[in-house]
């Protein structure tokens, strides 16, 4: 099992030198430029954050995802877990086109092996012995017959159990039919009544029943995954943050484009990033211990201690949502477009705490009064859960304009965050639960934007009762998906969002 220590990345930072403090900057800025490099085969290799790809695929039309995870899962008993202990969820994740050689594999080889067995049972074993000209198999002249004399000289013969197999060919053919349907054209339905075609005959019915049920369970669920319906929720291409009565909300839109939409759908987001801190470690060197528990380094002896930036990457934060508002289920209803928002308060990951660090060791202020104030395991609590009194949480105060804009983006950048968005529902014909999942990274959100309107009222022209009179009337509504991921400049602040009416 590993430790914490395995799955956190350290690097030096800086070493600090009691008895010669005139190399603290000289230090500290070597250290800082190795941070971020190292050598391999005496090459320089340099991260580039810039092309790393992100965590949830982008590779479905209309800039979708197709729900697939980028990541890579070290499991030590792999076979016995995938393979031994749950072998049906395991074909069922297989690739389509593995799942359907398989199943023809399996069943050609069934096919392949009772036709062995036939041959053998028809050529080698199973003799029925009858008297000369008595009423078996074979006793009429006919069939695959062999002639043996007794020790008085009479003749016996012996019958091959009227299988009417003679080659592979034929017990293929015989086998095949057996699997399909059993209607033989033989000479003798009852095998001149020997056991062991019965016997072999009835398991490879059974087979053929269980193989059967398998393979029509697996097809079937294979071919009705939610995967493939969940394709048709849409979302938009890039994510917003703008300003409403002085506060910042982090904005997506999607929308069902088939009419027959999905039941109980509810959004949850998250948040993925990197969690960065500096630790520092000590190594004394005939160190004494002083009474008050501090540590005090002998005369004559070197005391160094090292700063290390401790990072713990690709953690999960929840986000909470305004619009639909979590308390109530984050409910949607997807017959139209709905605008999902986030608040970015005390409570938001998008938001830098007080003090961070950064990929090279620098620490970096954030000077706004709201930051992230959120601790461990205490549960997320919004600033309008404070104001609409649900919770006793103390209210952030607002942002100031300046350079949020700029600090909230290079801390998204640093931390490499991906926000997560999984949309959850029951599909009204098949009654299957559906999970929609999408992604947008710090370089898919535009700030001081919102979304073109693509929902317009759809007219009618009727005739009145007098055929030269027409009246135009509203028919329903119009969405236009061409328009779904057209952006529009926004005001910097306003007093309320025409698309989310409940948060001015």
């Amino acid at each position: 099992m590993k430790t914490s220590d395995d799955l956190r990345h350290r690097t030096p930072l800086l070493q600090t030198h009691p008895h010669n403090s005139n190399h603290h900057d000289e230090d500290d800025a070597s250290s800082l430029s190795t941070a971020t490099t190292h050598l391999t085969n005496g090459k320089t290799i340099r991260p580039r954050p810039d092309r790393n790809v992100r965590m949830l695929d982008r590779k479905g039309g209309f800039h979708q995802s197709n729900g697939e995870w980028r990541i890579q899962r070290i499991v030590p008993d792999k076979f016995s877990l995938y393979w031994w202990k749950d072998l049906y969820h395991t074909v069922l994740n297989s690739p389509t086109w593995r799942l359907f050689a398989v199943l023809y594999l399996l069943y050609t080889l069934l096919v392949l092996g009772f036709a062995a067995v036939y041959l053998f049972v028809a050529r080698w074993n199973m003799y029925a012995i009858v008297p000369s000209g008595g009423s078996g198999s074979g006793g009429d002249g006919g069939g695959d017959v062999d002639m043996y004399l007794d020790s008085d000289g009479s003749t016996t013969t012996a019958s091959h159990c009227g299988m009417d197999v003679h080659n592979f060919a034929e017990a293929l053919y015989f086998s095949l039919s057996t699997m399909t349907t059993i209607g033989y054209g033989v000479s003798d339905y009852y095998f001149g009544d020997c056991w062991t075609p019965f016997v072999v005959v009835l398991l490879q019915v059974l087979c053929g029943i269980t193989y059967d049920a398998l393979a029509i369970g697996i097809i079937f669920q294979r071919l009705s995954r939610g995967q493939n319906r969940s394709n048709s929720v849409v979302f938009s291409n890039k994510a917003v943050i703008r300003r409403i009565q002085g506060k910042l909300y982090f904005m997506f839109q999607l929308c069902e484009q088939r009419k027959h939409q999905l039941a109980e759908a509810h959004v949850r987001l998250y948040c993925v990033r990197h969690e960065r801190d500096h630790s520092i470690q000590s190594n004394l060197k005939n160190d004494l211990q002083v009474p008050n528990g501090d540590v005090k380094a002998s005369a004559g002896t070197s005391s160094t201690s090292s700063l290390d930036l401790e990072t713990c990457y690709f953690q999960t934060h929840m986000m909470r949502t305004q619009h639909p508002d979590d308390t109530l289920g984050a409910y949607l209803l997807m017959a139209l477009p709905n605008v999902v928002v986030h608040g970015l308060d005390g409570s938001s990951p998008l938001v830098p705490p007080s003090k961070w660090v950064n990929s090279n060791g620098e620490k970096q202020t954030w000077n706004s009064r709201c930051r992230y104030t959120a601790k461990f395991p205490t549960p997320l609590k919004r600033d309008c859960d404070a104001e609409s009194s649900i919770s006793s949480s103390p209210v952030n105060d607002s942002f100031e304009f300046g350079t949020e804009q700029e600090e909230i983006t290079r801390f998204l950048q640093d931390r490499e965050a991906e926000i997560v968005v999984i949309v959850e529902g029951i599909d009204e014909i098949t009654s299957s639960t559906i999970q929609c999942r999408h992604s947008y990274r710090y370089d898919d959100i535009e700030w001081n934007h919102t979304f073109a309107p693509c929902v317009e009222p759809r007219s009618k022209n009727k005739r009145g009762r007098d055929s030269n009179e027409l009246y135009s009337i509203i028919d329903g509504c119009t969405v236009d998906l061409g328009k779904f991921h057209e952006l529009v400049p926004a005001p910097l602040d306003c007093e309320s969002c025409h698309m989310v009416p409940n948060i001015g």
